[in-house]
């Protein structure tokens, strides 16, 4: 059976076309394979996409007013074992009558293979294991996504335990988006990983050297209040009046980013540009010098973070002024494309681009266009087909 004739399923919980890591799997394995798509986005292209939008529900435990009622219901629940935290409670919590559902439709598909992106599909992806080959695409590292938020904790973190305590480990094979977090999964269980980064295509640009004097600082992303980009953007405060910063925010949280324009109104030189299209983003900031970008370590996943707009830096040919979030760094000092702080606070920042003399910003932008080629979605797209070949194969 050659590989046109084999049938992949990616299973996504949100609207894939916005989702730059899922598009990266469709875009390893459309080619070679039959594709189908379940996800809460109901077209694209020729693929056949299955609409899931009402079938990622949790069993809703029913709220009962009554006292005396309450009380019985939880003696009932203790003798059968259903109460919070327990295996069984969480057993019906992700077993829903939606879930249900899905799981037959999934089956009905008669897939080769699985692939998997959120937490969510772990136990679909067990429950499937045996009657294909099955992969979780890990965008991250569940168990720590929020570890800040005491709720979240107390609530959602055992929900996530014991998904990935109880399904994990029946599942074929892990792709992760680092080092860090692919390692702190296999702490945990037995599993076959490849590291697959969210490096972006690759651009034919070439790195701008056209100085007047002028270091032209850029920032782009969402707009989104627990970012906290003050702590970025404040960096113009510390450096000279040679020192411009060119920002393009998605306005994806409108209240802030007026906040934002409004409080940095009287920096002349601050410029917010006009939000840019994602596709368009490295080719936009390829007229500027320096990438930067304050990652504050709030949780696990941000401490381990290699963001989007890290390989858009590198694609856009920038030199990098970076955080020192480990593999943001790693790659910086191997590559030799920029520098990072020696903490995440602002001014020392801005003590990082000051060390930066021209001879080295133009020496780290060309390193950036040498290592463009190598880090692209091209390659982790040949990586994962080839792992994904190995794997129906075996």
């Amino acid at each position: 059976m050659n590989s046109q004739s084999k049938k992949v399923v990616i299973i996504c919980f949100s609207d894939f076309t916005k989702e730059p890591r899922v598009l990266r799997s469709i875009a390893a394995v459309s080619k070679d394979f039959e594709l189908v798509i379940y996800s809460t986005k109901n077209a694209y292209k020729n693929f056949r996409v299955v609409d899931i939008e009402k079938l990622n529900t949790d069993f809703e435990y029913e709220n009962i007013t009554n006292k005396y009622f309450r009380k019985i219901k939880k003696i009932k629940d203790s003798l059968g074992g259903k109460t919070f935290g327990t295996n069984a409670y969480y057993h019906q919590k992700y077993w829903s009558k939606e879930r249900q559902t899905l799981i037959q439709k999934l089956t009905q598909e008669q897939a080769h293979l699985y692939i998997g992106h959120g937490i969510y599909t772990v136990p679909l992806l067990a429950a499937l294991n045996g009657k294909a080959k099955t992969i979780f695409n890990a965008h991250e590292y569940y168990l720590k996504e929020f570890e800040e938020n005491e709720s979240w904790k107390k609530y959602t973190q055992p929900y996530y335990f014991w998904i990935q305590e109880n399904h994990l480990s029946k599942i074929n094979k892990l792709f992760c988006v680092c080092e860090t977090i692919c390692q702190t999964y296999l702490k945990n269980v037995t599993i076959d990983s490849l590291v697959v980064t969210n490096a972006r295509s690759h651009i034919p640009l070439s790195a701008s050297h056209n100085y007047d004097g002028k270091v032209r600082l850029t920032h782009h992303g969402a707009a989104l209040k627990g970012r906290n980009l003050k702590r970025t953007f404040d960096v113009i405060k510390f450096l000279p009046t040679n020192y411009e910063l060119h920002v393009i925010l998605m306005p994806t949280d409108l209240v802030y980013y007026n906040e934002l324009k409004l409080y940095y109104q009287h920096e002349t030189r601050i410029v917010f540009h006009n939000p840019v299209s994602i596709n368009e983003i490295p080719n936009f900031i390829n007229q500027f010098d320096i990438g930067i970008y304050i990652l504050p370590p709030t949780n696990f996943n941000n401490l381990a973070a290699l963001p989007n707009k890290f390989f858009e830096f590198i694609q856009a040919r920038l030199c990098l002024a970076i955080s020192p979030n480990p593999e943001m760094k790693r790659i910086i000092e191997e590559y030799k494309i920029g520098v990072t702080s020696t903490s995440f606070e602002t001014e020392d920042l801005a003590k990082a681009i000051l060390s930066i003399t021209p001879s080295q910003l133009v020496k780290f932008k060309s390193n950036s266009d040498i290592c463009a080629k190598e880090l692209c979605a091209e390659v982790s797209e040949k990586e994962m087909l080839t792992a994904i070949n190995q794997l129906l194969n075996a």
